[in-house]
């Protein structure tokens, strides 16, 4: 269903009203702003300003926010694209990441260890290498290794972050 067709339908709308976020009408969350959106964003410092700025407004009502097998939404994959589309903020779909394909059933990627930064660094398409892996091996081995692979980039920010957090690593043993 695309978001014109549901901004017309009176069962979505009434589910998403009186199920899925029964107090999003009173912060001023209508129907017509929900947007199913990732969890993995980036924000512009505007809207992340805008997102602290207003996050106890939007509290109570986000913490009702349930599961309903109409709208099928879930909190942490609608609130982003929901609160910006409610103040009438750009979203953008641009996915500039190589991202190893997920597991077949439930569509997580595997651990990210040393072994497999060769590999991912050599698939990441876009300048300066951006990957995204959503679980690392907590080991000064893989900061060690990550850092190996951006210290010829030199447009990273710091590879200082990297030796810093491979010192916490080397202390915390």
């Amino acid at each position: 269903m695309t978001q014109a067709q549901r901004d017309l339908d009176p069962m979505w709308i009434k589910s998403f009203s009186e199920k899925t976020c029964p107090l999003c009408r009173d912060v001023g969350i209508m129907p017509a702003h929900y947007r199913h959106t990732t969890g993995w964003i980036t924000l512009w410092l505007e809207h992340a300003q805008l997102f602290l700025s207003t996050e106890e407004r939007y509290a109570a009502a986000l913490r009702s926010w349930t599961y309903d097998r109409v709208v099928m939404g879930i909190a942490d994959e609608s609130y982003w694209g929901t609160i910006s589309t409610a103040h009438q903020l750009s979203l953008w779909e641009e996915d500039l990441t190589y991202q190893e394909p997920g597991h077949s059933k439930s569509g997580h990627p595997a651990l990210f260890r040393p072994s497999d930064v060769p590999r991912v660094f050599a698939a990441a398409a876009v300048p300066p290498r951006h990957i995204f892996a959503r679980k690392f091996e907590t080991s000064y081995e893989c900061d060690a290794a990550i850092a190996r692979a951006l210290a010829p980039n030199r447009s990273f920010p710091s590879l200082v972050a990297g030796r810093m957090l491979a010192r916490r690593h080397t202390h915390a043993v």
